[in-house]
């Protein structure tokens, strides 16, 4: 593979395994634990402004983002704004499931996908998702393969061996190997403990868990028969993957080929906590997942990109006039005035002036980033933060300590303090909803009162359900937004109005003249059913 640079060929570029380190991928895994909330019988997909997944994609937004276990159904997929959903959902669900389970996929950033194809190399084997990550105009280019993987725990009543699932990957592997450097990654309830594969010239793994089961026996022994290795341990920064009141293990990992060690930059574990203190969120935070997130960057090369920064997400600029707005400039000013008092009548020295001017003005300003504002819940309180707070120390504590006795006891104190914080929380939102029901109840005498406060308090919000019908998926599977939704909505509707069975139903009702009725839906709508409607 040949390195790309801005400077010139090979311009402040380090060549390793042959891949240029002048252009870097953001990726991102993470076990999300069902990607919709259970809401009476029906799953709501990222509907809830305050649900982890949404506010850690808003957060961090990288290049890609390997999703495990989302437990989508049929042909369920994932919205998220800016991105595109790759995605491989079970099949095989029993009838009485009342959700999904397991399933992978990929959101891909659509700015990335102006420079870059993407093609699903296989999806055959249950719950693994292989892509080929290619240069829009380099088809013959080495690409990037990336495999997305889930692999049940050894109590699963799927019925699943770990150790079929790995022969199969292992034979994937070996058929996709020779399209270029590849990365597998996502959870594979695997605990090693200090077992590894051998791995010639890499550091060596620094072990944080200590405990292994046969699945981490068996996928060492994958590892070893394809010559890849785990990061987790070997660079960056290491945690636990999985983080619950139950314990903590290492259960999702990166792993790459011991020949493209190298491409991997800048890897870290960060575990629910870091997450939530990192987004600083004024308020609870609902379904906080067990598992960490895992970021890592990846060289990649013949890639151009075009201008896609990793911290376009964090907001816009705007420029701020400083205190000290061209003090330094007072003379450089003057000699401009003094010059434009000297040009008389001649317009192309005005303008050049003019110019001249607008870029000393420029360049006094200063350039910040606008900083969200972050919308607080009122039912949160200072003593909630704290408690929070206490809650998080305590799991840090429980994390480091090596003492096996000690860390018994800290993490009863964890146990404890995160019990103490979901109580806590429990009872703040109970009096919270309580006020607000007595005073919703004190406005009934007074409708139009009481429809303001429901509207302020968000109960009725038009732009979701605006949003709810403005995106709709095909016949086929594909999501249609705009003219094309409305084309999909009235093609449902002629199939379920014009159905032949259902039209012989109404010929032959008892009531009448049901044809007759229905020809007042083809009426207009008028502007006074509207005002009585809203």
């Amino acid at each position: 593979m040949k390195g790309s640079g801005s400077e010139g060929e090979g311009a402040g570029q380090d060549e390793v395994g042959g891949v240029g380190r002048g252009c870097k991928l953001s990726m991102m895994c993470w076990n999300v634990g069902g990607w919709g909330k259970k809401d009476g019988s029906d799953w709501n997909r990222m509907e809830d402004v305050l649900d982890m997944r949404a506010k850690v994609v808003d957060l961090y937004r990288p290049d890609v983002i390997a999703v495990v276990e989302t437990w989508l159904r049929g042909e369920e997929v994932i919205e998220v704004d800016g991105y595109r959903w790759v995605g491989r959902n079970r099949r095989g669900l029993h009838r009485k499931a009342v959700r999904g389970s397991g399933g992978v996929g990929l959101l891909i950033k659509e700015e990335v996908l102006e420079s870059y194809t993407i093609e699903i190399l296989e999806s055959d084997v249950e719950d693994i998702l292989w892509v080929r990550i290619r240069q829009v105009e380099e088809e013959e280019e080495e690409a990037l393969v990336l495999a997305v993987c889930y692999i049940p725990p050894e109590s699963s009543s799927r019925g699943v061996s770990a150790e079929d699932v790995l022969q199969s990957l292992a034979e994937q592997v070996a058929r996709f190997r020779a399209q270029g450097p590849m990365i597998l990654c996502g959870d594979f309830n695997a605990r090693c403990g200090s077992l590894d594969a051998d791995c010639e010239g890499l550091p060596s793994r620094k072990v944080i868990d200590v405990v292994k089961n046969s699945q981490g026996e068996t996928f060492v022994d994958f590892l070893s028969s394809v010559n890849m290795a785990v990061v987790n341990g070997r660079k960056g920064q290491d945690a636990f993957t999985c983080i619950s009141s139950k314990g903590c293990s290492v259960v999702d990992y990166c792993i790459v080929g011991v020949d493209n060690f190298e491409l991997i930059d800048n890897f870290k574990v960060l575990t629910m906590s870091e997450c939530v203190e990192g987004m600083q969120c004024r308020g609870d935070i609902s379904r906080i997942p067990d598992h960490s997130i895992i970021q890592w960057e990846v060289f990649v090369d013949g890639m151009v990109r075009k201008e896609i920064r990793s911290d376009q997400h964090v907001g816009k600029m705007r420029l701020r006039v400083p205190e000290s707005y061209l003090e330094n400039e007072v003379e450089r000013v003057n000699g401009l005035t003094e010059k434009l008092r000297g040009v008389g009548k001649d317009q192309k020295a005005v303008d050049e002036i003019y110019d001249e001017v607008v870029r000393v003005m420029k360049q006094g300003l200063v350039e910040e980033r606008v900083q969200r504002v972050k919308r607080g819940q009122p039912w949160f309180s200072r003593e909630l933060a704290q408690c929070r707070k206490e809650f998080h120390r305590a799991e840090r504590e429980w994390l480091k300590c090596d003492n096996q006795e000690q860390k018994r006891q800290l993490r009863q104190v964890y146990k404890m303090k995160r019990k103490g914080y979901k109580r806590a929380v429990y009872e703040a939102k109970k009096k919270f909803n309580e006020k607000r029901h007595d005073e919703l109840e004190g406005l009934l005498s007074n409708p139009r009162r009481w429809w303001k406060a429901v509207r302020k308090l968000g109960v009725i919000d038009r732009d979701k359900r605006a949003g709810a019908v403005s995106k709709v998926v095909n016949e086929v599977g594909e999501v249609k937004e705009g003219e094309e939704a409305v084309g999909v909505w009235k093609r449902h509707f002629e199939k379920v109005m014009n159905s032949v069975g259902m039209a012989e139903e109404y010929r032959e009702s008892e009531y009448g003249d049901t044809v007759g009725q229905f020809k007042l839906l083809d009426e207009d709508i008028r502007r006074e059913e509207v005002v009585l409607a809203l």
